[in-house]
């Protein structure tokens, strides 16, 4: 394994499918997404500091703006003239937006555009009844662009526990090991050989936690970050950002779109 960048959040909760451009020429996004699977659903209620859910016939749906190099952009749906989302930032997340559940087909523009624009299509996304959704579009402008969709769905958690999604977003590194570091000399195995584009939901109890990433399969964590005890029920999508190794930091986002700096220790 060589450089990483860990998204750590995707637990698909819905069948969706990005579309391919070509951005060799025209600076545009290119890749394919991440097809996700059906997950539970939410119970009646609002967003929260512990956890967000739909409404019913309703969805939450957020979007959260990850690719590197990447200037503000535009979200569309089903290709509405007006966006759903204008100018969002690199590394900051728009919503809980609380929308009908339907099939959608959502389309990201550099801004100021239109969704004829497009340069990064999510095709299908199938919103369920209650469903609480992230939406992350990743990667590097003009080397790899690609969106995950994710679910933030805290069903089943109690407030002792916390929900923490785990993605592998690097544009450019092979795989990583996961660690739970509790003593240095003895570090614990949270998740191995974790490939681009895959990955994993843990249920964890509410505490503070020092993870390391191990990038050379050698054993050994090559950076490690000290997560602050956060509140149970409530789910976490944490992204480890790394536009140069070894300067990665992870970026916390919270159920009430705050997004947290971590650095390395």
């Amino acid at each position: 394994m060589s450089r990483f960048l860990l998204v750590l959040s995707l637990a698909c909760l819905v069948a969706c499918d990005s579309e391919e451009k070509d951005m060799s020429d025209t600076g545009d996004w290119g890749t394919t997404g991440t097809t996700g699977t059906t997950g539970t659903t939410g119970t009646t209620g609002t967003t929260g500091t512990t956890g967000t859910t739909g409404t019913d016939g309703m969805a939450m749906l957020r979007v959260f703006h990850l690719g590197y190099n990447v200037p503000g952009v535009d979200i569309f749906v089903n290709d509405g003239e007006a966006p759903l989302v204008a100018d969002l930032m690199y590394e900051t997340a728009a919503g809980y937006l609380e929308v009908p559940a339907a099939t959608y087909d959502v389309d990201v523009a550099v801004s100021p555009g239109t969704a004829a624009d497009s340069v990064l299509a999510v095709d299908g996304l199938a919103l369920t009844d209650g469903a609480v959704v992230t939406v992350v579009a990743y990667g590097e402008l003009n080397t790899f662009i690609s969106a995950a969709v994710l679910n933030d769905e805290a069903g089943g958690l109690d407030d002792d526990t916390m929900r923490v999604n785990v993605f592998h977003g690097a544009f450019d590194v092979g795989q990583v090991d996961i660690w739970n570091i509790t003593d240095m000399d003895a570090p614990a195995m949270l998740l191995e050989n974790v490939d681009l584009g895959a990955s994993a939901t843990l249920d964890l109890p509410s505490a503070s936690y020092t993870l390391g990433f191990d990038a050379d399969d050698d054993g050994v964590p090559d950076l490690s970050y000290t997560i602050p005890e956060l509140p149970g029920g409530a789910v976490y999508d944490v992204v480890a950002v790394s536009e140069t190794f070894p300067n990665v930091h992870l970026a916390a986002l919270l159920p009430d779109n705050t997004v947290v700096s971590i650095s390395a220790n």
